[in-house]
């Protein structure tokens, strides 16, 4: 579950297609990591202090990635951050 909430925030999720003309356009939806973006492609540039605090579903609520399982962290957050520094 970590591992797919995390990459809907940074990857995002099609949401569903607007289709007219010669095009399909895909809504992308994603979480805004870098509130101070100016350009829309920036939402995903973060920080880990920002990972840190994604909301997690769990069946007694909600809690911060910050306060999840370190063992379940340490296999997803490496890969995440990789991919950031790549975007």
């Amino acid at each position: 579950m970590i591992a797919s909430t995390l990459r809907t925030a940074v990857s995002g999720v099609t949401a569903t297609k607007l289709t007219g003309g010669d095009k399909d356009v895909d809504i992308v939806v994603s979480l805004n990591l870098n509130p101070t973006y100016v350009d829309p492609h920036d939402t995903s540039h973060t920080t880990i202090d920002s990972l840190r605090q994604i909301p997690l579903p769990t069946q007694n609520g909600t809690i911060l990635l910050a306060l999840s399982s370190a063992k379940e962290l340490n296999k997803v957050v490496p890969q995440l951050l990789t991919k950031i520094v790549n975007a």
